[in-house]
């Protein structure tokens, strides 16, 4: 099974969060795993991942010092220590949304 690892660098933004998160309800690949890499966990954003009940979402906390490039760092360990040679890694801004992709 080939998986495709998502990973969206945050910072206290639970709106744009919420819609690219909704902008991928469409999608029924259950091999795409969303990492979304908290700068602030603990943060509204932490509680709107909790409650979706989705299990495709991963949060991973990183920490407010680590600005964007530690947060993408975080999340592609995460991504290597679930598979040594994945297939497909995606990095996203908070700000896009795959309705925006597929024109």
């Amino acid at each position: 099974m080939i998986e495709t690892f998502v990973i969206v660098p945050t910072f206290r933004e639970k709106g744009k969060v919420e819609k690219l998160l909704n902008s991928f309800s469409h999608v029924t690949d259950g091999t795409i795993k969303l990492l979304i890499v908290n700068g602030n966990p603990g943060d509204e954003t932490s509680s709107y991942l909790h409650q979706s009940h989705n299990s495709r979402i991963i949060e991973i906390s990183g920490a407010p010092d680590l600005f964007w490039s530690g947060l993408v760092n975080l999340g592609l360990e995460h991504v290597l220590r679930q598979n040594e040679e994945p297939e497909f890694v995606i990095l996203m801004r908070s700000e896009e949304h795959t309705s925006e992709l597929q024109s």
